[in-house]
């Protein structure tokens, strides 16, 4: 909605000022929270030691502030900008600054959020602070290296369940019914880790190594509460990291807490984590949605010590927390958990997510720089959090796991409880290894962009005359990265393929391939077996024709997946036609029983589809796609192939003859078949986009099978889906006006508007989509500003008009950052679907 915005911004030299004027903070913090209300009241003490001779201030974004007080004297507020002033006048060294005040509820996933259940009308809210938003309920220091201590109380309906950061120390019933919860005082932590989440929500307790665990969800979601599976990642994370890092677990109690209208994945509050509820699987999960869910319960956990106990001084180390996270989650998965095939998911997931960011012009170190907080928004990435774990994977690669481990350990004992560097860290780990890793770093961390591997190699008489590991830079790149890799060899031996793995490492010039001269002649050679390294790989003619003739042979289910995504590189490159690559998805894939390679596979290919092929072939190719998928709900492996066959297949239906099909399989499906209600909603909208005469009767349907807000989210996407000119006039008023109520009904409602076979219906808004644009950054949060670009922008358009538009619009905007980032983004993106599309079309 369209509201005057005060731009909410703390930059770097700011906050080292305020750092070097402010410390030993503590905060004493009672909320006063009444069920059905739309503000709340708080009331928070600050303690502070102060230093210096100008002033400095707390940040606060609050409706009202009824009382001032500083060391025992009533001042009238001084607050402007989110900012509240305190006058060197007004300060000793010893302070306390108290502040009474009344704030609104978010509805955005940020601040102080408040949510009602349609299905029982039932009040949830929860806090979500990261990076910068923790002042939007109480006033604070809100950066991350003034930590504090927090003693918290909290008044609320006694019905209700209140959790935060610490256990509770006692409870007191008031007049009115409700009860006032206090909290033992916390360990020093940052602003932004502080959680408060309040309501009716329904537990499962437990109890480990004297720690208190609990599960929490809303009422309507507890029968799919899936508590033992859920403690077993836990527990077996807790363990695990404890004896990794050489640390206990660092607080007084774990609660994790499943929130509705989450905009993140997970978030690692102190002791007090969130999850968006679509990890509690209403229909029955894949593997890979299990396994999915078991690295961020892990992720998370592995924040309470990478990010919580010790936590970067400020957001340009903000890779110190996520990238470290992901490494160790993925560890995690492999040594602790029953999902051995993690690192599978890794290189099909975070790796392609990152190498993909890391080819935008926008691309910037996994250490960067970030000026303010609102640079961090835009780095909370591929690149922070994929390319810095594998860049760890590569760095655990050259100087051993033990290595790593005593260097981890000792960076916990220096720093517990503080905030630490990139230089810290890598001083701690390279006492252990003997090596300069600030040269490694400077390559890796604070270099931007990827390399290319290749082998090259000659043969004659059948035997091998010459093989080497050649690295290249992108062009104006000198960067030299190290690379250890694996280098497979694999040949056929007795009508069985076998693979030969060689380890060596390449900087500057190309590396000979030790042992290999004089044998038999490969069928394929691949430069990364194991995936020990991060880099895009180009293949030789003749592994080129193996993959494309006898991929299925590999018996290695990493290194078939490696082989899949480097051809999909390829595409992206022009170096391999994207209808080739959809003919191999056909002919190769309808065989493949691996999960993970048929998830990202069936991934890219309606990617492929969607923005890859000639525009006159797309309708043509779509089909033949979702005549494949409707043969391999028939044809693959029972389960969770089929399962990922079919989702595939909802994504790229298109025509009235695919969706019928479509239809039939979904209404009637085969054995071994599962339907979840998601594909049944997503075949409904793609009914509504596309005219289907049973369309109405369809949506219909699935609203009386689905009730939740998962149901209504649906039906407002149908509602802007329709194919007529009222329908999006309807719509497109109500995003710029008063919206639908929070930014996740928005969210659903623009993902409604654009559809490929209404590119003529759109045209009227497509301008004053890019025109628009300045004012909707200036007057919309983050999260709502991101959404809107992401929703509206019109991905369906690749054509040289709709890069001209998004030129245009670039260079006549002077801010802010995001909105130069999306668009520069954007535009690279349509540049290579154009030059992609040409490649194809030869």
């Amino acid at each position: 909605m369209d509201v005057a915005l005060q731009r909410d911004r703390l930059t770097q030299a700011e906050a080292e000022r305020r750092a070097g004027q402010v410390s030993a903070v503590s905060y004493d913090l009672h909320l006063d929270l009444e069920a059905g209300s739309k503000t709340y009241r708080g009331d928070c003490t600050i303690r502070f030691a102060f230093a210096g001779e100008e002033p400095t201030f707390l940040d606060f974004t609050g409706s009202v502030i009824e009382r001032l007080s500083i060391n025992g004297i009533d001042r009238e507020p001084r607050w402007h900008d989110n900012r509240l002033a305190l006058q060197p006048e007004w300060l000793d060294q010893a302070n306390e600054v108290r502040v009474v005040y009344e704030n609104t509820y978010d509805h955005s996933g940020e601040g102080f959020h408040q949510f009602i259940d349609p299905e029982d009308d039932a009040e949830y809210l929860y806090t979500q602070f990261e990076p910068f938003a923790a002042h939007r309920m109480f006033p604070c220091f809100d950066q991350p290296d003034l930590k504090a201590t927090y003693a918290v109380a909290i008044t609320a309906p006694a019905a209700w369940v209140v959790l935060s950061a610490s256990r509770i120390v006692g409870e007191e019933s008031e007049a009115d019914g409700r009860v006032r919860r206090v909290y033992e005082q916390t360990a020093p932590f940052s602003t932004y880790l502080l959680s408060v989440v309040a309501g009716p929500y329904e537990s499962v307790v437990a109890e480990h190594r004297g720690i208190p665990l609990g599960l929490y969800c809303r009422a309507s979601f507890v029968e799919h509460l899936d508590a033992d599976e859920l403690f077993s990642f836990t527990t077996a994370g807790i363990d695990f990291f404890a004896d990794f890092f050489g640390h206990p677990y660092p607080f007084t109690k774990y609660d994790q807490i499943f929130v509705p209208e989450f905009n993140w994945g997970g978030m690692e509050n102190v002791a007090n984590v969130t999850y968006s509820d679509r990890y509690l699987f209403r229909d029955p999960p894949t593997e890979t949605q299990r396994l999915g869910r078991a690295e961020v319960f892990l992720h998370e956990l592995a924040h309470q010590w990478f990010g919580d106990l010790v936590t970067m001084r400020w957001w340009n180390d903000v890779w110190l927390n996520e990238s470290f996270a992901t490494y160790m989650a993925y560890l995690g998965l492999e040594r602790a958990t029953e999902f051995s095939d993690g690192w599978q998911d890794f290189q099909a997931d975070m790796k392609l997510w990152a190498m993909e960011e890391d080819q935008l012009p926008t691309t910037h170190r996994v250490a960067d720089d970030i000026p303010s907080t609102d640079e961090t928004f835009l780095n909370f990435d591929g690149i922070t959090y994929g390319k810095g774990a594998s860049a760890l994977k590569q760095l655990v690669a050259a100087v051993g796991e033990d290595v790593f481990r005593a260097g981890v350990q000792s960076y916990f004992e220096r720093f517990a409880f503080g905030n630490a560097t990139l230089s810290d860290l890598l001083t701690a780990v390279a006492e252990g290894s003997g090596t300069d890793l600030h040269a490694w770093s400077n390559a890796w961390l604070e270099a931007p962009s990827l390399d290319t591997l290749a082998v090259r190699w000659e043969a004659s008489g059948g035997m091998i005359d010459s093989m080497e590991l050649v690295r290249t830079g992108p062009p104006g790149d000198d960067t030299v990265r190290p690379h250890m890799v694996d280098v497979a060899v694999v040949r056929d031996r007795g009508g069985m393929v076998a693979i030969e793995s060689h380890r060596l490492s390449v900087e500057e010039g190309p590396v000979p391939v030790e042992g290999v001269v004089g044998s038999p002649t490969p069928l394929l050679v691949y430069p990364n077996h194991n995936d020990h390294t991060y880099a895009k790989v180009t293949l030789d003619p003749s592994s080129l024709q193996f993959a494309e003739t006898r991929l299925e042979e590999i018996t290695d289910p990493l290194l078939r997946q490696q082989l899949w995504t480097s051809l999909w590189q390829m595409v992206r490159d022009q170096q391999f036609s994207s209808l080739d690559y959809l003919k191999l998805v056909e002919s190769k894939l309808l065989n493949e029983a691996n999960t993970h390679i048929i998830k990202i596979i069936t991934g890219t290919a309606t990617s492929a589809i969607h923005r890859y092929v000639p525009e006159p072939d797309r309708v043509a190719e779509s089909s033949r796609f979702v005549a494949t998928a409707i043969q391999a709900s028939h044809l693959a492996p029972p389960g969770d192939p089929r399962v990922h066959w079919v989702r595939a297949l909802v994504r790229v239906a298109e025509t009235p003859q695919d969706l019928a099909q479509s239809a039939a399989l979904i209404d009637d499906p085969p054995d071994g078949l599962a339907i979840d209600q998601d594909m049944r909603w997503a075949l409904a909208i793609r009914f509504t986009a596309s005219g289907m005469e049973a369309a109405e009767r369809r949506a219909a349907g699935e609203a009386q099978r689905d009730e939740s807000d998962r149901g209504k989210r649906s039906l407002v996407t149908i509602e802007t889906a329709v194919p007529e000119p009222d329908a999006k006039e309807r719509a497109w008023g109500r995003i710029h006006g008063d919206g639908y109520g929070s930014l996740q009904l928005d969210r659903a409602a623009m993902a409604g508007f654009n559809w490929p076979n209404q590119a003529d219906l759109l045209a009227p808004f497509v301008e004053p989509f890019f025109t628009g644009l300045a004012e909707v950054f200036d007057t919309r949060e983050h999260e709502a500003a991101g959404a809107y670009f992401r929703s509206f922008y019109p991905t369906y358009r690749v054509d040289e008009e709709a890069l001209r538009l998004a030129r245009t619009t670039l260079a006549a905007v002077e801010g802010p950052p995001p909105l130069v980032r999306l668009l520069t983004e954007a535009i690279d993106r349509l540049e290579r679907a154009i030059s992609v599309r040409a490649f194809a079309a030869g």
